[in-house]
């Protein structure tokens, strides 16, 4: 597995950023595959996923391929292709000098907007400014001051401090960047011990998470009993093994459960590829719904594979 990680790497390095397609023609596989497996390798963090996409399909490059994503700015909507031009040339954008269809396409181009959160005063608000995605820290900041009127301070010196002990930009410590809205970073692992806890402590463990008593509940009316379990992360994502109880004895499968509003074809095929690493049928499980297109592709690529969308019924 890891010689297929190095070579999918760099072929990512030779040819970044890519997208599933360009992986599936040059090792030999289906796109569900391919999208799985860069998924997994972005879930490392060893790639990185763009947001805009090219043909519905986002873009995956190495750390220090994001310049090369201005090849694919053609793909933006054309009043965030406004944004990303205005912000390219300027460098920095006070979003409240901003009219309301730049300040939305803004905060849309994420790969190429950053945003800043400037303080100024501590009785006044922070202001929002967008940063160009590939401008420097220290020129963003100068080119703040300048949008804001504020000069260098003056430099207190001494005679014979003048040369060597400048004052510090009192801005530098007042200016705190936000976060870029991403997907929110995975949560540590919380695994329960295998076999070893009573029901009265796993009930109590997943009193507070209505995800995982909904698929409880779902296994409970099923008959189906658990055998491994791990939460992937709290409220959304969990892993079972389970037993489903058949005219020929128990059969044993891998059950990926999510809580998503729409499963894709990438949420699909990871999903039967751990499965195949347990050797074991998978069974995809989700509170919310699979795209018809998902649906299809998984018919057609992996037929032995269970979809369930739960359901207020269920």
């Amino acid at each position: 597995m890891a010689a297929d990680n190095e070579k999918i790497l760099s072929f990512v390095r030779a040819h970044g950023p890519i997208i599933p397609v360009q992986l599936a023609k040059h090792i030999g596989t289906n796109i569900l595959f391919a999208s799985a497996m860069l998924g997994e390798l972005a879930s490392k963090g060893l790639l990185k996923i763009s947001h805009v996409k090219v043909g519905g399909t986002p873009l995956y490059y190495l750390p220090g391929q994001e310049h090369k994503l201005q090849n694919y700015s053609k793909n933006l909507h054309e009043k965030e292709q406004r944004a990303y031009e205005l912000l390219k040339q300027q460098g920095v954008l006070q979003d409240s000098k901003q009219d309301p269809v730049i300040r939305a396409a803004l905060r849309n181009i994420k790969d190429y907007a950053v945003p800043l959160e400037v303080t100024t005063s501590a009785t006044e608000p922070p202001q929002l400014f967008w940063k160009w995605y590939l401008l420097s820290n220290s020129e963003a900041e100068e080119k703040i001051r300048k949008l804001l009127g504020i000069g260098n301070p003056p430099e207190q010196q001494t005679p014979a401090e003048a040369p060597e002990q400048p004052m510090e930009e009192p801005q530098k410590e007042t200016r705190t960047p936000i976060k870029r809205d991403e997907p929110a970073p995975e949560q540590p692992e919380q695994k329960t011990p295998k076999h070893t806890e009573s029901k009265q402590e796993k009930t109590t463990t997943h009193q507070s998470d209505d995800f995982i008593k909904s698929i409880y509940l779902f296994f409970r009316k099923k008959s189906i009993t658990v055998r491994d379990e791990k939460i992937v992360r709290k409220g959304s994502d969990a892993e079972f093994v389970v037993e489903i109880p058949s005219p020929v004895g128990n059969l044993r499968y891998f059950v990926k459960a999510k809580s998503k509003k729409n499963s894709n074809d990438s949420d699909i095929s990871a999903a039967f590829l751990q499965g195949q690493r347990k050797n074991l049928p998978t069974i995809y499980l989700t509170t919310g719904k699979v795209t018809n297109k998902a649906k299809k592709s998984a018919e057609k690529d992996f037929p032995s594979m269970l979809i369930i969308e739960l359901s207020e019924g269920d």
